[in-house]
């Protein structure tokens, strides 16, 4: 089961063992890093994973790290002879394993790194076999991201900056995937949030890691952009859209625009972005500019609240055309998406989405003196052509400012009051 073979010890508790009636059988069919879970579930039947048998890992040379749950209390003989690559051993037990001068034969204990929970480097140190090993030390705490000996509203904000690419004083990956998934994203947000800084009860045990599906289109839970239209020198405001059929905690992604676009930002340098109220009026929504002019954003609930409803925007971003924007039609990509949904950071598929520079009135130039007032000027849709600003064509004058193509060629704005 999950590539890790079991035999079974009692009606409820089986131990890691080989492929095959000898470990000899087959060479290396441990290899890469090997999670050891606490318990496993075959037909039905949920069985506690209490040992690790004679041989288990033997002769695997290309085993390179091993994590042993927290349910081990004994490991056979000859375990892990001749993994002479197996550079570190996380042991989740509170009390060392008992095993034998064989456990380890071969194994580089100079070299091999062995990582304990907090508080147990002593026993470790004093427990036969696992002595030899020169470095033990402390598992990171998890959900001290910054490695200040707590955890606290700190951590929320180093991880934050991770997935935006901001800078870090100090930062614990390993301490960072609180889910313990194996990727660090903003479901570890919500983890850190809930479970240590709230006290909620929601984040997986340690040793229970897997690393999150990749959900598809069919799952019905993505992000997405509206085709847009934006003229040279416009700036528009664009809704972020998310169709969901799970309940859904935290976002996180990119933003890649084509060349001749870029976001818009406030006069403090912020990105000019914003929740939209009816879908996550109670997120906060952090956002930051690559410096290949791409954004990274992540939405998230403090108080482990999900989206409104199953469609919609659920914030804003502005960008801006530039004045010599080639016109033609291009595409936004979003990519490295993840939602959180169930207590699970989902990967999403990247997802595209088209934009025109240029929209569809082929006007090139435009007058930008003042603006004319449509009192000054009588508009007859017979002999001109009139566009809202963004493009479109209409039928007569809208409220506000249009833009106006008479018969001789000449563009103007036109106000209409």
């Amino acid at each position: 089961m999950d590539g890790i073979y079991y035999s079974k010890t009692s009606e409820t508790t089986v131990a890691v063992t080989y492929r095959g009636s000898s470990y000899s059988d087959y060479d290396d069919e441990y290899s890469g890093d090997v999670n050891i879970p606490s318990s496993v579930t075959f037909g039905g039947k949920t069985y506690d994973v209490t040992s690790i048998g004679d041989q288990a890992f033997a002769g695997c040379t290309g085993l390179t790290s091993v994590t042993i749950g927290n349910s081990v209390t004994s490991i056979g003989a000859w375990a892990f002879d001749y993994c002479t690559n197996l550079t570190n051993i996380k042991c989740l037990a509170q009390t060392p394993p008992t095993c034998y001068s064989s456990t380890f034969y071969n194994v580089d204990k100079s070299a091999c790194v062995l990582e304990v929970p907090q508080g147990t480097v002593p026993a470790y140190q004093a427990a036969d076999y696992w002595k030899d090993f020169v470095n033990i030390k402390e598992i990171a705490l998890l959900g001290d991201v910054d490695n200040s000996g707590v955890v606290n509203i700190n951590d929320v904000v180093c991880i934050i900056n991770h997935i935006l690419n901001k800078e870090n004083v100090t930062f614990i990956e390993e301490a960072a995937d609180v889910d313990c998934s194996g990727t660090i994203n903003i479901n570890d947000v919500v983890m850190l949030i809930n479970k240590y800084i709230l006290m909620r009860d929601n984040a997986p045990a340690q040793e229970e890691a897997s690393k999150a599906p990749m959900l598809t289109m069919a799952d019905n839970n993505y992000l997405h952009l509206a085709d847009i239209e934006i003229q040279p020198g416009e700036t528009k405001t664009i809704e972020m859209l998310m169709t969901n059929a799970n309940e859904v905690k935290a976002i996180q992604g990119y933003i890649k625009l084509p060349a001749g676009l870029s976001f818009v930002t406030k006069s403090n340098g912020k990105v000019d972005a914003k929740n939209i109220d009816d879908r996550a009026e109670d997120f906060t929504l952090s956002c930051n500019i690559q410096a290949d002019g791409s954004l990274t954003f992540a939405q998230y609930s403090g108080d482990g609240f999900t989206y409104e409803g199953n469609s919609g925007g659920i914030f804003t971003f502005k960008i801006k055309a530039d004045d010599s924007a080639t016109p033609g039609t291009y595409s936004i990509d979003l990519t490295d998406v993840v939602l959180s949904i169930g207590g699970v950071g989902y990967d999403i598929p990247n997802r595209s989405s088209g934009i025109t520079i240029g929209g569809s009135t082929g006007i090139d130039v435009i007058d930008n003196g003042n603006i004319i007032d449509n009192l000054e000027l009588i508009i007859d849709s017979s002999d001109c052509t009139i566009y809202t600003l963004d493009g479109q064509q209409v039928n007569h004058l809208q409220k506000g400012v249009n833009i106006v193509r008479t018969k001789d060629g000449k563009v103007v704005k036109v106000l209409n009051k």
